[in-house]
């Protein structure tokens, strides 16, 4: 019963201070609940759960519901933001399940398997079939005795580190083996523990084994030409070394590459008490936090006092982490730091078998390159606060972002960085948290609730519109914009002329030519570099390629969408200023036409070029119109 029920508190106990999917999201509300019991299974947690359902009154079976948390199916009642309301139905709840008890967290309807609100209540019959009242009575007795004791006692921390550190146990056992055969070996001096001596010894919950049967030779002997008492003090002396002589009993207590100072200069008495204690291993502090033993020598200010403290330190058990004699591992960790976090840490764990997407430090170091593991004055015991942390390794962005013309402003909001990665892994690249055209139209939309930031609505433009920019089919925002900064217009990876008209600048156009070719603005005829031409005449030249008042992409061309091919609006047109010309485009089989509000009709054919050509008719002394000589 305690493992099942430990192993659940530890969990919920350890993951707020180290993860941050444990932040609040959409439809989530930290509440007051109380936790009836956690099962690996959901047949015992079903069983409760219907069992719970039927004993309960209608008024303290509120919002009662079976959960499932990850790997453990959790049975819960009451749904309150005051601990104080749920008291009267944990009373009720504690009568039949002692290891109940009240405690904060996210209320999640998509995690509820089944559950029963106060609205879905019925009057009851008072009777009870016969079979509903044999299941409580196995439970009762399977699962729920003896009481399980809960987060905040002082059993709590012993009972965790008997559960979680079965090695220890065993090797207590064997050592206990070996105290019996030397006690066999040893006389008895029951006189040393009389009244009027020494009795006070094994006066404790936990006497030392040699001191319990009285056996004081193993470990003592009387000083030479002394016959005890003498009146005098030490009259007694170890009988060799500390170290060797608890090696006596305590043979290669732990084994490892890195020893725990103490336990290696042989001075055992610093942490345990010779004959007794009422603490488990003999130690000279309570069981509930050894953090008053360990920061004895280790210094304080390394390991608490943070704003943001890891579970297990907070609640000193440091020994959940740490081999207290000796260890393979730096820092005498237990298991490799990686390993042991992922221990508690299921779901980084299991995700991190499935996700395409892994941050580097996670696949190949370990979780101590960005979380500090005792506490931190950062949220989710971070090294170092937000970007901060992710510029001690990412400084081509940090350099980008200090240096950049043109802000995104999504990098400085709360979030920084995390407004749009994961730090850990996700199933799109580049850790986004979604996938990249989505990502960008959760802030580039109408209506965005941002404060102080008003991203322009480009999820508009796109709706329903049949023609889409090569890079937005694909969605590729970053083909064009750089998510960091830029020193160029709209954030974009490379100059473009954003301008209706401009003088003819090759290196203006370097955005457009990534993708297209250079070749549809220099050449003057071609039959090969583009097909809008007029025979062999190159007809981008002849807008573009101009001292003054060149026509750009724009004058034509949407940016992201189009309703008309070629991404030339066959609705609103171009934008000039406040005005969007019409250009009614046309599109043949091998041609077209256009009649924009820049110049009459005009239409080409790349196999038989088009005579436009026109005679000047003059109108008065300032106005020319042109006629077709047709």
């Amino acid at each position: 019963m305690i493992n099942r029920f430990i192993t659940v508190f530890i969990f919920f106990l350890i993951l707020p201070g180290l993860v941050p999917c444990q932040q609040a999201r959409a439809g989530e509300k930290l509440i007051y609940t109380i936790q009836a019991a956690s099962f690996k299974g959901p047949k015992d947690a079903t069983r409760l759960y219907k069992w719970l359902k039927a004993k309960l009154p209608p008024a303290n079976r509120q919002y009662l519901r079976l959960e499932q948390i990850d790997a453990f199916f959790t049975v819960r009642a009451g749904k309150s933001q005051d601990a104080e309301s749920l008291k009267t139905t944990l009373a009720l709840i504690k009568k039949m399940i002692p290891g109940s008890h009240i405690m904060r967290a996210y209320y999640r309807e998509a995690r509820i398997i089944t559950g029963v609100k106060s609205k879905e209540l019925k009057p009851e019959n008072k009777m009870i079939h016969k079979n509903q009242q044999a299941e409580p009575t196995v439970i009762q007795a399977a699962r729920f005795s003896p009481p399980l004791p809960p987060p905040n006692s002082k059993k709590f921390i012993s009972d965790m580190l008997a559960e979680y550190l079965p090695s220890t146990e065993t090797a207590n056992a064997a050592h206990r083996q070996e105290a019996i055969k030397l006690n066999a070996r040893t006389p008895s001096s029951p006189s040393c523990l009389t009244a009027n001596c020494h009795a006070g010894i094994i006066k404790v919950k936990r006497p030392h084994l040699p001191a319990q049967e009285a056996k004081c030779s193993a470990c003592h002997q009387v000083k030479k030409n002394i016959h005890h008492p003498s009146g005098g003090k030490n009259d007694f002396l170890p009988s060799g070394s500390i170290k060797k002589m608890c090696a006596k009993c305590h043979p290669n207590t732990s084994v490892g590459k890195v020893i725990h100072a103490p336990f290696k200069e042989g001075k055992c008495l610093i942490c345990h008490l010779p004959h007794g204690s009422n603490n488990k291993f003999l130690l000279p502090t309570p069981d509930e936090d050894q953090k008053k033993l360990c920061l004895s020598c280790h210094k304080h200010d390394k390991i608490t006092g943070f704003k943001n403290m890891h579970g297990p330190v907070d609640l000193g058990a440091c020994t959940f982490c740490h081999s207290p004699h000796a260890s393979n591992q730096p820092k005498l960790l237990r298991r490799p730091s990686k390993e042991l976090c992922l221990d508690c840490h299921q779901n980084i764990k299991k995700d991190l078998t499935v996700m395409p997407d892994i941050h580097t430090p996670v696949k190949k170091q370990n979780c101590l390159v960005c979380h500090l593991p005792h506490g931190s004055a950062s949220p989710n015991l971070l090294r170092r606060k937000g970007e901060k942390l992710c510029f001690t390794c990412h400084t081509d962005i940090q350099d980008k972002m200090k240096h950049a013309h043109v802000k995104h402003g999504a990098l400085y909001l709360d979030k920084q960085c995390a407004t749009c990665h994961n730090p850990h892994f996700s199933k799109f690249k580049n850790l986004l948290i979604k996938q990249e055209e989505a990502l960008c139209l959760s802030c580039h939309r109408r209506g965005s609730d941002i404060p102080g930031f008003r991203p322009p609505d480009i999820a508009s433009q796109l709706k329903g519109q049949a023609y889409l920019h090569g890079p937005i089919r694909k969605g590729k925002c970053a083909g064009c914009h750089d998510p960091h900064g830029s020193n160029n217009k709209k954030l974009l990876t490379a100059p473009m002329v954003t301008s209706f008209y401009a003088p003819y600048n090759l290196k203006e156009y370097s955005l457009c030519f990534k993708c297209h070719d250079s070749k549809l603005l220099t050449e003057r005829e071609t039959t090969t570099s583009t097909r809008f031409r007029n025979g062999n005449r190159n007809l981008h030249y002849v807008h573009v390629h101009k001292e003054f008042k060149g026509r750009t992409c724009k004058t034509c061309h949407q940016t992201h969408a189009s309703d008309g091919p070629m991404l030339i609006s066959s609705t609103r047109g171009a934008k000039f200023g406040s005005w969007h010309i019409s250009i009614a485009y046309i599109i043949t089989k091998s041609g077209g036409s256009c009649t924009p509000s820049c110049h009459r009709k005009m239409t080409y054919d790349r196999a038989k070029a088009h005579d436009n050509s026109a005679k000047a008719v003059k109108y008065g002394k300032y106005y020319v119109d042109y006629k077709s000589n047709k």
